[in-house]
């Protein structure tokens, strides 16, 4: 948006991507509904002007609803408005070992555990296998997300300081 708000053109490279499934849900002329089932990297903005460039009509979004996302469907969302007047609005998270699954998870002994605290290097961990894993303390607690680095584990975000 800022190359085009500065004036300029930009030239987007074509890039493949993956539709699963497209339907037209309901059609107004000029007006049309559609549902998109598609693979990770898809620009749902660039496919309506494509499919307007296709059809020599033009063509842009004019509302967007994401419904799904990996493991996450738009049924488990909570509005904002809700959240603030919620009870307990920590009950409306989603744990960490559901939204994380896709990552590997790594349990660290005690004095790992003190290592990642104080942002330093694991030792006593397995070789990476991932870009990306979540490192538990010796009592479960969930205390960090690891980046593997030279075939190494390396603090990447830590979240607890007080797990004892």
């Amino acid at each position: 948006y800022e190359i085009a708000r500065a004036g300029e053109t930009l030239v987007l490279e074509p890039r493949r991507v993956t539709i699963y499934r497209l339907t037209i849900t309901q059609f107004e002329p000029p007006i049309a509904d559609i549902e998109v089932v598609c693979g990770a990297g898809t620009y749902i903005r660039s496919l309506a002007h494509d499919m307007g460039i296709a059809l020599g009509v033009g063509a842009h979004l004019a509302g967007l609803i994401r419904t799904r996302s990996g493991a996450f469907d738009i049924t488990q969302a909570h509005h904002l408005d809700d959240l603030i007047h919620h009870p307990n609005p920590q009950s409306c998270l989603v744990d960490e070992r559901v939204a994380l699954a896709h990552l590997p998870a790594i349990q660290l002994d005690q004095t790992d555990t003190e290592h990642i605290l104080h942002g330093r290097i694991p030792h006593h961990t397995p070789s990476p296998t991932a870009d990306f894993g979540r490192a538990y303390a010796p009592n479960g607690v969930f205390i960090a997300l690891l980046r593997a680095e030279n075939q190494q584990w390396k603090p990447y975000k830590v979240f607890s300081s007080t797990v004892f």
